[in-house]
């Protein structure tokens, strides 16, 4: 979480003028360039549907990992699905995932949610969103994160759809009761009562 925040830090001091300059021509293999609002947004969409609805459309789902995932170095860290993976018993600075791999085998054993993407910032090499799966009579209580992508020029050709960035390095953090609410696993009780005072 310490880098997490470190960088989402340095990101936000960065923000004020990340759609100010026009956006670089992309050249593959060329100088590396800086990633654009267009691209921002799609990696964001893409990264929503792998890691909510991979197994409602597995070949979709791998052609976009095979076109949004960096295919050597990628890393995942998310303290929050350790959270909930463990049920509070593992946490820290640990990689979720260490390799494009690891990542696929990961998505494919989770049951879909609904993830609608709600706001996208990005600067030249990184791309952050907020997102929401929202409270319905099937899947519950609502849940908001946070997704900040550190992004690096692909060196896939173009393609539809294929972005002309892919990701290196991903730090998701969301707010965890309520996929433990709605999956059973949590049980809210006296929900009436006034909130507990935390003491100084």
């Amino acid at each position: 979480m310490t880098r997490l925040f470190t960088t989402l830090l340095a990101l936000t001091a960065s923000l004020g003028g990340a759609h100010a300059a026009p956006a670089t021509e992309h050249h593959h293999g060329d100088t590396p360039s800086c990633i654009d609002t267009t691209n921002a947004a799609l990696l964001a969409e893409n990264w929503g549907w792998m890691v909510a609805s991979w197994t409602l459309n597995v070949t979709k789902s791998r052609e976009l990992l095979l076109s949004s995932i960096a295919e050597v170095g990628f890393t995942d860290y998310s303290d929050s699905i350790r959270d909930v993976e463990s049920l509070g018993c593992t946490n820290g600075p640990e990689p979720l995932d260490d390799s494009r791999e690891a990542f696929e085998a990961d998505q494919q054993v989770l049951p879909p949610f609904v993830f609608n993407v709600q706001k996208v910032w990005h600067s030249c090499d990184t791309v952050t969103f907020l997102w929401e799966s929202p409270a319905t009579k099937e899947t519950g209580q609502r849940s908001r994160g946070i997704v900040l992508l550190e992004v690096v020029e692909s060196t896939v050709g173009p393609a539809p759809r294929s972005p002309t960035h892919v990701i290196q390095t991903a730090y998701s953090e969301f707010n965890t009761v309520p996929f433990l609410v709605n999956g059973g696993v949590f049980v809210p009780k006296n929900c009436s009562a006034a909130a507990p005072t935390i003491p100084n």
